[in-house]
């Protein structure tokens, strides 16, 4: 659904907020403003007041979507910071917020996980931080089973339960700019501050690369990250959905 324009006040409908979502084929896409999250418990009333917005549209928005599964199967929602990092601490920390909410001054706030759980969002892609992440299907740090799923769910080899509500988590932040990689004040790659957990499917600091994500029909995606240097595929998996 388009952003909610008609909720905005006559000098803010200039600037509208920067979340949106459409149907292109077989997916439903959402856009999330992300830096929504900033500052955290610090943030001020009209970040705070525009994160509500957001999350409010959100919901009334994945609602939609989930209703809609048996002609837009996928869920894919895409936003610049991400749920989840393994890299720094910093990272972490901002990863926590968007995953979890807090607290701010003027009030508490929900982050994003909860919702992506509820609503069944297939795939989030997120930048941000400068180099690539995926992480399997989890919730809350947890590898998606029957158990975190709350019904029968499959990964790679076997057919996705209808509506499971596991997401799968990509960091496609290797683009390269300024920042990338990143290094020491000696100028070897920086590399990644924690150990690489269970549930994370593969990650890399460098080379820079870019990724393919080919939606194939109903019950088929698969992803591709690219290193492009050589042109050769880091990564791939394939996303399944069972029948509707």
């Amino acid at each position: 659904m388009p952003t909610p324009t008609s909720l905005l006040t006559s000098a803010a409908k200039d600037a509208p907020p920067m979340f949106w979502s459409m149907d292109i084929g077989f997916v439903h896409v959402i856009s999330l403003n992300t830096d929504t999250y900033l500052l955290g418990s610090t943030m001020a009333s009209t970040q705070y007041d525009a994160l509500q917005q957001q999350l409010q549209w959100l919901e009334a928005d994945l609602k939609s979507a989930a209703q809609r599964r048996h002609t837009v199967p996928w869920i894919i929602a895409f936003g610049h910071e991400m749920l989840y990092s393994t890299h720094d601490s910093g990272h972490v920390s901002q990863a926590s917020i968007l995953r979890n909410g807090g607290n701010a001054t003027h009030g508490p706030f929900g982050g994003l996980e909860h919702l992506f759980h509820t609503y069944g969002v297939d795939v989030y892609f997120a930048g941000h931080e400068h180099v690539y992440e995926h992480f399997d299907r989890i919730y809350d740090g947890q590898t998606c089973t029957s158990a975190t799923a709350g019904t029968a769910c499959g990964m790679n080899t076997s057919a996705r339960a209808d509506g499971c509500p596991c997401t799968a988590h990509l960091v496609v932040g290797n683009a390269g700019n300024r920042e990338f990689p990143y290094r020491y004040p000696n100028g070897t790659v920086e590399g990644f501050a924690y150990p690489q957990p269970t549930y994370e499917h593969f990650r890399s600091a460098s080379p820079s690369g870019f990724g393919f994500l080919t939606v194939h029909n109903a019950t088929t995606m698969t992803w591709q990250q690219m290193n492009a240097v050589s042109g050769q595929v880091l990564d791939s998996h394939v996303y399944l959905r069972g029948p509707l």
